[in-house]
């Protein structure tokens, strides 16, 4: 008996390029229409726990802003007691305002450096900023012009905090 072979089936090889085409031309397409944004990055701490030991006689600061939509809440100590409420004057809050409560409120406690922001979501970006600078740096500045730092630590506190 005779073994047949087989008849050999030619494996047709693929063409490539009209698929390599159509990816480059959709690649041009996709980074033509996107859209690139700027992104800026605010620098913060991360927050800090600390352990408050018995002896202390001080109690913590434990400062904080809240920022909602239409008012700054200024709250102090471990339970967070309302310190001072700043109502939004039209589009802006009363940074200026701000900037001399928390000025007053570091000059009765020097060694203080951290400041809790807690923004809700629906802050805008600009706004945390302006309240950002009003935070770190007093309003007088020193002999050499530069500005004198208030609160160097800035943290954020989630919304849902």
């Amino acid at each position: 008996m005779t073994v047949k072979k087989r008849p050999t089936k030619k494996i047709p090889k693929l063409n490539l390029i009209p698929i390599l085409d159509a990816i480059f031309i959709f690649i041009f397409f996709l980074l033509m229409s996107a859209q690139f944004i700027d992104v800026y990055e605010i620098g913060s701490d991360a927050p800090a726990i600390q352990m408050v030991q018995k002896e202390d006689p001080k109690k913590p600061l434990n400062l904080r802003v809240k920022i909602y939509p239409k008012k700054l809440v200024i709250t102090t100590g471990a339970e967070n007691q309302i310190f001072k409420t700043l109502k939004k004057i039209g589009p802006t809050y009363p940074v200026d305002e701000l900037n001399n409560l928390l000025a007053a409120i570091k000059k009765k406690n020097l060694k203080e450096e951290s400041v809790i922001l807690a923004p809700q979501k629906n802050i805008s970006y600009k706004n945390i900023v302006q309240i950002i600078d009003k935070v770190r740096y007093f309003k007088e500045r020193d002999n050499q012009g530069q500005p004198v730092k208030m609160f160097d630590q800035i943290m954020f506190e989630s919304p849902n905090a």
